[in-house]
């Protein structure tokens, strides 16, 4: 196993990494949102949750970026080792990607949105057709 090889494994796990963590943080902004909209009154609590949730959005934009850099770094790796259809596989994360399963993208309507790939995600490689078609199938329903 060659060093490209061995730092294209890294740089995968990091892609892989930072979609968990993207994933997480989202799910902890919006559970956030919806406690303060819901439960907190007053000044003192609403300013609490806001620094909570500009600490999650900030971890946010850290998972962005480092998935944005991983993926870079592997697609130049995957020329160099002549690996094909990495950039299907790991799809570039656009802004307007990055919202929770709940979000609607922005311009769409109620009945006409839908779920960001970065919840339908699976690893192609990883994955079989049957598993792959669960994990859609359970992520429409959320």
């Amino acid at each position: 196993m060659s060093l490209v090889e061995i730092e294209y494994k890294l740089h995968n796990a990091q892609a892989h990494k930072a979609l968990g963590v993207l994933q997480r943080n989202l799910q902890i902004h919006a559970t956030l949102y919806d406690v303060k909209d819901w439960w907190l009154r007053g000044q003192c609590a609403n300013t609490r949750a806001l620094n909570a949730i500009s600490t999650v959005q900030a971890c946010i934009v850290a998972a962005r970026d480092e998935y944005r850099q991983a993926r870079n770094a592997l697609l130049a790796l995957a020329n160099l080792l002549n690996y094909p259809n990495v950039d299907q596989e790991f799809l570039p994360l656009e802004d307007k990607d990055i919202r929770s399963m709940t979000e609607a993208e922005p311009g769409q309507g109620e009945t006409q949105w839908t779920l960001s790939w970065i919840w339908r995600w699976v690893n192609a490689a990883d994955a079989t057709e049957e598993e792959t078609q669960a994990f859609v199938t359970e992520s429409e329903y959320f």
